[in-house]
Order: C-alpha cells, then structure tokens, then sequence
C-alpha cells in the first residue's frame, strides 16, 4: 500500500511500451561498456564529426578580431568617454592610470636568531604593539616565519626519513 501527500493527486503510471531497442541494462553487464569492452578502437576517434584539422580556437578568432578593429573600438570609447559616459571614463581611466596598489616600506627587523621561532614571532607581535612596526609590516614578517617554518620542518622530516631509511637498508643511497 502506497502513501501520497493530501495535496497530491494519485496517480496511475503506464510503464513505457515494449520497443525494438533493448533500453534494460545493469552496470558490469557483457554488453556495457564497463565490462572490459572498448567504446570505440584505438585511431579512431569517439567523435568523428568533431572540430575538423586546421580549423581555428574561438579565442584565436577573437584576437585577429581585435588586431584589425582594435584601434577603431579604442577611439569609440574614447568618444563615449568625451560625451560623458562614466563607464567608457572608467575603462579609458584604468588603462591610463591603473589604480594604486599599497606598497608596504621596506623594514630592517632584527630577530633573535637564539630564540625559537615562536618566540621570533612574539618579538614580531611585541613590536607591532609598541609601534615600532606597522600591522602591514608585522603581518609579512609573521608570514615569512611561518612559511621558513614549514620549510624547516620539511626539511628535518626528510632528514628523519633518511636517517631511517639507512638503517632499515631501503632507499637509495645517497
């Protein structure tokens, strides 16, 4: 006994007409392809009727497109700019005069090299916090020890696994 939804209505499904075309399959069956047989031979293509030799990438198209009427679109935005139109004014401008990007000064830090490198960071934080550093400058020096970090740590583990790899005799010898 089957249970519908009070808002629907029940309904009787006809299952579809026996046809000539076997459409019944099941994964891993002789006749489906998953069973070890080949869609198609090797050197011939699985889509004969593709893009054919020599024919060219839209992309292409597009760039000798532009190369040929590139300049007259140019002085049509230009115009457009001329006559008040902002979005052209910003295309032209971005062009001309690309937006500022923020430049972080250059900063001579020095960092106890006796200390581990989570105190180093606290030295980095320390001096953020008494002004000495900006919070720009601290963050590139905080980054910069944990990306040496990570490297540091790859660097011993490979060291480990050799050392392990000796010992066992695995390995290539180095």
């Amino acid at each position: 006994m089957s249970t519908v939804h009070p808002t629907c209505k029940e309904q009787n499904v006809e299952p579809p007409a026996a046809s000539d075309k076997n459409l019944t399959g099941h994964v891993g069956a002789p006749e489906s392809p998953g069973a070890g047989k080949k869609l198609w031979q090797p050197g011939h293509s699985g889509n004969p009727k593709g893009r054919p030799r020599g024919s060219k990438n839209k992309r292409t198209v597009l760039g000798e497109n532009f190369e040929t009427l590139g300049a007259e679109v140019v002085a049509v935005v230009i115009e457009a700019a001329k006559s008040g139109d902002m979005t052209a004014a910003g295309l032209v401008l971005a062009r001309l005069a690309p937006p500022l990007r923020a430049q972080s000064p250059t900063v001579q830090f020095e960092l106890d090299r006796g200390l581990t490198l989570t105190e180093q960071a606290g030295q980095v934080i320390q001096a953020i916090a008494r002004g000495e550093l900006s919070p720009d400058a601290g963050k590139m020096l905080l980054d910069s020890l944990a990306a040496y970090a990570s490297m540091k740590t790859v660097d011993e583990l490979a060291g480990k696994l050799s050392e392990i790899e000796r010992r066992l005799g695995i390995g290539g010898a180095k």
